[in-house]
């Protein structure tokens, strides 16, 4: 979103169109698979 607005704020939005980021970028979704908890185990480290 930072992103998004950057680009649009002169004079940042001359420098964007200049090299090319001038389209907002997209989101993205994630699938609820991808936001299952990791289980970190570091028992064997000490």
């Amino acid at each position: 979103m930072l992103f998004n607005t950057a680009i649009a704020v002169f004079p940042n939005n001359i420098v964007a169109g200049m090299f090319g980021f001038g389209k907002p970028r997209e989101y993205f979704e994630i699938v609820a698979a991808d936001k299952k908890v990791v289980k970190a185990d570091f028992s064997d480290l000490a």
